[in-house]
């Protein structure tokens, strides 16, 4: 089952789109509709959907922008646009963007079913490729015909595999925190963690020395980095994994591709600070724009707005949606206590064009209706 988010401002069409269709028969279940694309990204980020089902013509934010910064934020997530434009520009901006289906209104019950039928057979396949094992395997099998002519190796069947999923998010997570002074006891900790009679393979050490450098390098590029300049010694991967004589070099190799990175992380850490004072200093100055978005303050900044995302929660503790409607609430709040100003004008003030939008939001934020704060 895939969970799936609908966008649509005209609330008739919303509910025809959710409750005129059996969605989960065909394999997808609603978790959160939006009438906007603010309100949207909001719900993407706290749900972390796999489709995003949006129209493309709504007030703040259109389709195909939302569809944008999801790619650019979620390039994971499925999304496919309805919209009543027949024009060819549309549909290859769409197709650019990233967008799996573009649909065209009038939207029929079995132009939709056979849309969402194609596309779950597509997402079936992606997860079966990614998760079985018949994919290790084919990467193992890959691995040994590139090793064999370096060292004789006793086979691995796939059962003897372990599970990778615990022990890649241990590495993530230390590549993010750990210190160097704890690197060859984390390195040690961390090879071992597997079936003990893998290492006596060569196959086995070499397959886990290149996921640990994979893991690596999209840590690097996450934290803004240029994998191919922080490791600068890993030119050539064949050429590189023949080093592997033994589970100790493997260990040790691993220990020095950990090294590199956090001695990045530790040169970024000042830089990255900056980036986020400048992001705070950018949402105070604009939060009263109703289309501020990720995308223009890491415009603005000069970074890519996936980096941005990456550090801002990392070192704020939120996401970016979230900071940015936690500061206009506070503004509202103020407005609320020591003005006389409406709803309505509060609302635009602070960078919600729908009042009824800013109502929803402060009530699900404050915890009482604006009025009952005003008045509390």
């Amino acid at each position: 089952m895939y969970n799936m988010i609908i966008v649509e401002d005209e609330k008739s069409i919303r509910e025809n789109l959710q409750k005129g269709i059996l969605w989960e028969k065909y394999g997808f279940h609603i978790v959160a509709e939006a009438a906007n694309g603010e309100e949207a990204l909001e719900k993407i980020e706290k749900l972390h959907p796999d489709v995003l089902l949006t129209d493309i013509k709504m007030p703040f934010m259109d389709g195909l922008e939302l569809a944008r910064i999801v790619h650019s934020l979620y390039s994971n997530i499925k999304i496919v646009i309805i919209s009543g434009y027949t024009e060819f520009t549309y549909a290859k901006e769409a197709i650019t963007i990233g967008v799996e289906e573009y649909l065209v209104k009038p939207v029929t019950p079995m132009k939709v079913v056979r849309t969402f039928t194609n596309l779950k057979q597509k997402m079936d396949e992606e997860r079966q490729k990614s998760e079985s094992y018949d994919a290790m395997m084919t990467d193992l099998i890959a691995m040994e015909e590139k090793l064999e002519k370096y060292h004789e190796m006793p086979k691995i069947k796939a059962a003897d595999l372990i599970e990778e999923g615990n022990r890649e998010e241990i590495l993530n997570y230390f590549l993010q925190y750990g210190k160097i002074e704890d690197i060859q006891e984390f390195t040690e900790k961390y090879i071992h963690s597997c079936n003990q009679s893998l290492l006596n393979s060569l196959l086995y050490c070499s397959y886990f020395l290149v996921q640990t450098i994979v893991i690596c390098m999209k840590t690097v590029e996450l934290l803004g980095g240029n994998s191919s300049d922080v490791f600068v010694n890993i030119t050539d991967i064949d050429s590189y994994v023949s080093k592997v004589s033994s589970s100790e070099k493997a260990e040790k190799e691993i220990g020095l591709v950990i090294e590199k990175v956090i001695e990045f992380r530790e040169k970024t850490i000042d830089a990255s600070s900056d980036m986020v004072q400048k992001a705070k200093r950018i949402i105070k100055e604009q939060y009263t724009q109703q289309n501020l978005m990720i995308a223009n303050v890491a415009a603005e900044i000069g970074v890519s707005p996936n980096h941005l995302s990456c550090i801002f929660k990392q070192k704020t503790g939120k996401g970016f949606a979230k900071y940015l409607t936690e500061l206009r609430i506070e503004k509202a709040k103020e407005l609320l206590k020591n003005t006389e100003f409406t709803n309505a004008e509060i609302s635009e003030k602070v960078g919600y064009g729908n009042p009824n939008y800013f109502s929803t939001v402060f009530h699900r934020t404050v915890g009482m209706t604006a009025k009952e704060y005003r008045e509390s």
